[in-house]
Order: C-alpha cells, then structure tokens, then sequence
C-alpha cells in the first residue's frame, strides 16, 4: 500500500515537471478534483470500484455498472475508457520519448566533457614539463652568468657615462649650430637644459667649467635673437608665442618677459586701432570729395559693414588671441609665483580695458558718422554683428565685463537713428508747409477753393501719417527676433518707450503742434488765411483721430505696455 501511494506521487512530480495539468493517478472522472491528502490516498486505494485503484474489482465493478447503468450509458463509458486508454498510451509514449532525447543529449554532453578534459590535462602535463624547462633553463643561465654580473653592471654604467660626457663635450657645437638656423631655437634650449645639471653638479672641475662658459655664452647669443624677435614688428604671432615660452624655459624672469610680452601686444593692437582710424580718415575725404564735386582718384573707405567685420576679424581676433595665449604663459604657469600671476592678471585686464575702450570709441565715431550715409538695415546687421562677436570674446575674461560698452554703443546706435528719424519727419514737415504755400496761393486765383483746400488738407494728412508709419516700420528692424540684442531688458525697454514712442512720435507730434502754434501767433513771415485754416485742421484731425491711432500702432508694433497716454499741447 504504501509503494502504491509514494509511486502516485513520484508520477505527480514528474507529470508536474513536464508541465502536464493532470494526474496519472486520476481519470477523466477525477482530473478536477483538488489533491488529496496520505489519509484520503490510502481510502481511495481500498476502493475495489475505483478503476484507478490497486483494489480494484474488474467483476464487482461490471456487476455495478450493470446493475446501475443503462445500456447506452454502458456503451458511452466504454468509449470513454478506450480514449482514455489511448490518451494514457499516448502521454506515456511522450514521456518515453522526451526523456529518452534528454538522456541522450546528457549522455553525449558528459562523453564531449570527458573528451575536454582529457585534452585539457594532456595540455597541463605539456605546460608543467615546459615550465620545467624553462626554470632549469633559467637557473643554467644565473650560474652561467652570476660571475660576470657585477662586471656587466660596471660596464653599462661605465657605457653611460660615457655617452654623457659625449654629449656634454659635443654641447657647445650642436648649440652654435641650432642658434644659427632660427627653426632649431627650440633645440638648442631642449638640449641645454638637459645638460645642465650635468655641469652644474661638474663645475668644479675645469673643463666642464669650460664647457659651461661657453655654452652659457652661446645661450647669451640665443635669448638677444629671441628678444629682438620680439621685438621685431613683422614676427609672426607663433614665432612670439614660441620665443616667450623658450625664454621662460631658459630662466629669464617672468615678470620682465610679461612686460616685453605687453608691450608687443600694444603694438600689434595699435596697428590694428590704426587701420580703423585711417578708414575713418578715408571716409571723411569721400565725403568731402562728394560735398566738392571733386572725383580724384583716392582710396575708398570700407562700408559699415566691412568696417565692423575688419574690426572683428582684426582687432578683437587679436584681442582674443592675446587673452588665450597671455593666459597660457604667465597665468597658467604651475611652478609661476602666485605674486606675479595676480600682477600679470591685473596687467591684462588693464590693457584689454583700455585698448577695449579705444576700439568702442572708434565704433561709436563710425556708426555718427554712418547715420546720414547707410541704409536703416545695413546698420542694424553691423550692430548686430558687433554685438554677436563681443558676446564671444566676452566669455574668455572672467573679470572684465565687454558686453556692458557693447550693449551702450547699441542703445546709442539706434538713439541716433531715431534722432535721425526725427529729423526727417521734421524736414518733411517743413517741406510740405512750403509745398502748401505755394499751392494756396495758386487757389486764390481759381474755382472752387473750398474744395481744393479740403483736398490739400487731406493730401498733407495722408502724406504725414503715412510717413510716420514707414518710419516706425524702419525702426522695427532694431527689435527683430533675429537680431541678438533685442530681447534685452536693457535695450528693448528704453528702444521702444523712451526713444520711439516719446523721443521720435511724441516729440514729432508736440513739433506739429508748435509749429501751428508759431505760425497762427504771427512768429513766420505773414501767412495766408488759407494755410492757417489747413493747419488748424490738421491739428484738429490729428487731436480727434491721429494721435490715438499713431500712439496704439506704435504700442502694438514696438510691443509697448502699461505706457502713459501723451498727450500734445
């Protein structure tokens, strides 16, 4: 009884291994039923009418089932037991057949291992006997060789020495040849600081004493050609790159070499401020050439936006270059004084504040000077440009701020535009006083004045409306999306309330105004009632209509908000 019970259960671990949801030990009838405990397995056992039970009557179930069952019932249960049976037949041969596939893959797996490892302690005997070979091998050699050792070690060292003292009697030589050729400077600096320490620690004795003298003589020679080279106006930047870093190597002081250095970099800055001082000297001829009439032939001057990409490509490129490669000489000197790296920092900053205001100086004279020449946006890409590049260099300083002279000089850029505006709106308005002049008096003499005065008024209105729109659509270019500066509080602000809507319409406005005013009080030469008559009207429409409209174009276009209402006396 109880191999029937442990055997049901070794065939429920196996049915639940190969993922089968039923019981071998169970039927059709009991596949559902939940699983039982020792107790219920051992009573289920002792059932003689349980076909899946080691008890089990064959006759005393038949007698049952005849007895209980019809004869379609009969017929349907022993269908039921033949699937069964074949159902059974079948997991079995499954079972068989999976198994029989694993044992073989194991069977074939532990044969491959046993072949692996056989091979694998063929190769250990071979490796150990090798390493046996190589330790009788090495322990032949230590024997072989143990008496002459120390004398081997003697004569290397002997080699070496040798070949020192070859170099240090060759030194003065290869010098003089690489202070001869100016690309071998780095050479001949490499290979006395190589030696010397070698002569230092042999000066006592005469000759090397002899050897020093004259290499330190030649060394003398080197840093005069490294100095004047500096020193030289036409020297390549890499050249007085080179020479200061060499010079710094063969033990000059940093401090003096930063000064020489400082005063290269002011000439070459100087050159740089002189070019853009010469243009503007050239520009001033142009334009006295024009104001004469006179058509010599003389160099022309750079547009505005040459003048500023000149600046840039020049000026500020050297400017940058000179914050990088000071920076890299005496800032970033790991063995450097601490001392001398804040005097050295403070000598840039000074000389880069100063030549920086220099160059704002010059871009401010060039921008006055372009306000009655360019176009409104040629000159807001050349302040663009200008800012855009600032911006840059601006990064590289850390304790110099540039883009506080950079974002004034756009702020007063485009304050002289308006101011410039202004005066055109201005002269138009004059223009068109004399213009009416004479078309009223031409109306004296004809039919119909009413109606040609009224069709002068509105002509003039129109003509003046219209020209302080086009005006404020110039002025829209300083506030693009793609100009860099625009978006800032510190231009945007004062651009659009203070310059364009009081400086430039507030002001032409009030202007308008005051010129009635002068005409009507009798301050003009004797004016015609006519023109008295289209002026108060002009004032007139533009109290009622005008102003209001003109003020909330200006405050949608220029994006004006929480703005006082002017108002026009």
């Amino acid at each position: 009884m109880t191999e029937d019970i442990e055997r049901i259960k070794k065939k429920n671990l196996l049915l639940s291994y190969y993922n089968q949801d039923d019981l071998l030990a169970a039927g059709d009838s009991n596949r559902n039923l939940p699983a039982m405990s020792d107790s219920e397995v051992q009573i289920h056992l002792r059932d003689p009418y349980d076909i899946n039970s080691s008890s089990f009557e064959p006759d005393l179930f038949l007698k049952k089932l005849i007895k209980e069952k019809t004869l379609p019932e009969i017929m349907d249960f022993e269908n039921e037991v033949a699937k069964e049976t074949r159902r059974l037949d079948s997991e079995m041969q499954t079972l068989v057949s999976e198994n029989y596939n694993k044992f073989i893959s194991a069977t074939d797996t532990i044969r491959q291992m046993r072949s692996d490892f056989k091979k694998m302690e063929d190769e250990m005997e071979n490796l150990v006997s090798f390493m046996s070979d190589i330790t009788t091998f090495n322990d032949k050699i230590n024997t072989t060789f143990q008496p002459k050792r120390s004398e081997i070690s003697r004569l290397s060292g002997i080699n070496n020495l040798l070949k020192k003292l070859q170099f240090v009697f060759e030194l003065p030589a290869k010098l003089n040849e690489f202070v001869e050729k100016e690309h071998s400077y780095a050479k001949a600096v490499f290979y006395f600081t190589k030696a010397k320490k070698t002569l230092d620690h042999y000066k006592k004795m005469s000759t090397f004493k002899n050897i020093e003298n004259d290499c330190l003589l030649i060394i003398e020679n080197l840093k005069e050609k490294l100095y004047g080279r500096i020193d030289m106006s036409d020297s390549k930047p890499n050249d007085i790159l080179e020479s200061v870093d060499l010079l710094s190597q063969l033990g000059e002081p940093i401090e003096q070499l930063s000064t020489k250095y400082m005063n290269r970099i002011e000439k070459s800055l100087d050159q740089d401020l002189n070019a853009l001082k010469l243009d503007l000297d050239l520009l001033a001829i142009d334009q006295k050439n024009q104001k004469d009439n006179n058509s010599g032939k003389v160099q022309s001057a750079m547009d505005i936006l040459e003048f500023v990409d000149h600046g840039c490509n020049n000026f500020l490129a050297n400017l940058s270059s000179v914050i990088e490669s000071f920076t890299s000489l005496f800032l970033n000197q790991k063995n450097s004084d601490f001392k001398y790296t804040d005097e050295n920092e403070e000598k840039l900053n000074t000389l880069i504040r100063a030549y920086w205001l220099k160059y704002c100086d010059l871009v401010r004279i060039r921008f006055e000077v372009e306000q009655n020449l360019g176009e409104n946006t040629i000159i807001v890409r050349a302040v663009d440009r200008f800012y855009r590049r600032i911006q840059t260099i601006n990064k590289q300083i850390p304790n110099i701020d540039l883009s506080t002279e950079a974002s004034s000089i756009a702020l007063y850029v485009a304050h002289l535009r308006v101011n410039f505006y202004l005066e055109i709106l201005k002269s138009h308005f004059n223009e068109s006083l004399i213009d009416l002049r004479h078309q009223v008096a031409l109306i004296g003499t004809s039919n119909q004045p009413d109606k040609k005065l009224l069709n002068l008024h509105d002509s003039t209105f129109k003509s003046l409306t219209e020209q302080i729109k086009n005006v404020l659509s110039n002025l829209q270019a300083f506030i693009a999306s793609d100009i860099s500066f625009s978006a800032k509080v510190y231009f945007n602000e004062p651009f659009c309330k203070t310059y364009v809507r009081e400086n430039l319409l507030v002001a032409y406005l009030k202007f308008i105004a005051q010129t009635a005013n002068e005409y009507s009080n009798g301050s003009h030469d004797p004016v015609p009632s006519a023109l008295l008559l289209i002026l108060s009207r002009l004032c007139l429409e533009f109290e009622s209509v005008a102003i209001d409209y003109l003020l909330t174009l200006a405050d949608e276009q220029f994006f004006i908000n929480n703005c006082s209402s002017a108002s026009v006396n």
